[in-house]
C-alpha cells in the first residue's frame, strides 16, 4: 500500500503551512515524502520550494478580535517548505491540489498514487516547474488561524 493510494478520489481544497498570506509565484527544488521520527506512522509530503515573485498585504489573522495586520511579501530567491501531513482528512486534497498545479493539462482523475510517486521519486521530474500559491488566512473550527493555500499553474 502506497502514501498516495486514494488520491483518485481526493477533492481539492488547498491547505499549508510556512507560506504567508499573499500572493506568489514559487519554483519547485524538491517534493519529498518524509516519516515522523516523533510520531510513528505520520508520513508528510513536502514541496522546498524557491520564491520567485511575491506579493504580501493580506491580513494575518481570520480571528475576529484579532488587531489588523497586513503579511509582508516573501523574499525573492527565499526558500519555503509547504507540509503536509497525509494523515488528516485534507492531507490528499491538498495535495492533489498541488499536483494539479504542476500540470494543469491534466484531469483530476490523472493524479494518482503512481504519478505522485513518480513527483517524489529521485528522478524529480517536477524540479523547476512553476506555480502560483495564492494564501489567505481562514478560521479553523477551533477558532485558529489556518493559512490555506490555493495552487495554480503559473502563468
Amino acid at each position: 500500500m502506497g502514501v498516495f493510494d486514494g488520491i483518485e478520489k481526493a477533492e481539492v481544497f488547498g491547505g499549508g503551512s510556512r507560506i504567508r498570506p499573499g500572493s506568489h509565484i514559487v519554483e519547485v527544488g524538491a517534493l519529498v515524502v518524509h516519516r515522523s521520527r516523533k510520531k510513528a506512522g505520520i508520513v508528510y509530503f513536502v514541496a522546498e520550494l524557491v520564491v520567485v515573485e511575491s506579493v504580501g498585504g493580506r491580513p494575518v489573522s481570520a480571528k475576529p478580535d484579532a488587531p489588523p495586520a497586513s503579511s509582508e511579501p516573501h523574499k525573492v530567491d527565499e526558500k519555503l517548505g509547504w507540509v503536509v501531513d497525509l494523515s488528516q482528512p485534507s492531507g490528499l486534497a491538498n495535495v492533489k491540489g498541488f499536483a494539479m498545479a504542476l500540470a494543469p493539462d491534466m484531469d483530476a482523475d490523472d493524479i494518482t498514487s503512481e504519478s505522485m510517486e513518480t513527483l517524489v521519486s529521485s528522478d524529480q521530474p517536477a524540479k523547476g516547474l512553476r506555480v502560483h500559491a495564492d494564501a489567505f488566512m481562514v478560521l479553523t473550527t477551533k477558532g485558529g488561524d489556518f493559512t490555506k493555500i490555493q495552487w495554480n499553474a503559473a502563468e
